[in-house]
Parts: structure tokens; sequence; C-alpha cells
């Protein structure tokens, strides 16, 4: 956006569902959650992924009202 809030990648499936936001990490201790939060007042829908190479077991974080799910590269195909 104008503010410079950017997020990786954003997916959709088809015209009908939510978009599902990517953001990739080297590690996932970086995130910062702000660029994400700032998308979802606007889309307020849809999952939330952060992929990282140091992710060995996928887990949930929460950040107020939104969920992150981290998971490795591998990961990531099987949850799409």
């Amino acid at each position: 956006d104008k503010r410079g809030h950017e997020i990786d990648f954003v997916l959709q499936k088809n015209r009908n569902k939510e978009p599902i936001t990517v953001e990739c990490k080297w590690s996932h201790r970086s995130f910062n959650p702000i660029n994400l939060k700032a998308f979802r007042r606007k889309y307020p829908k849809g999952k939330n992924f952060l992929v990282s190479a140091d992710i060995i077991e996928s887990f949930d974080k929460r950040y107020d009202d939104i969920t992150v799910t981290f998971v490795s590269l591998e990961q990531l195909a099987k949850h799409l």
C-alpha cells in the first residue's frame, strides 16, 4: 500500500474464496505481523502462512485478531 506495507504472496483459488497470505522469512524469529495486520484490516478473512527454512513442525501463533500458521515450504504445499 501507500504506507509501504507489503505481503510476499497473496493467493486466491477462485473469486469466491478468501485471499491466502504467504510471508517468507529465512528465520521465523524475524517475522513482524505489522504488514499482515494492515492487509487483514482491508481483507479480514483468509488463512495466513509464514514460510521459513528453520521450521521443523508447523504451529499456529495468534497476533491479536489474526492467526498465522508457521510452516516449512514442504508443509505449505500440503496446506494449500
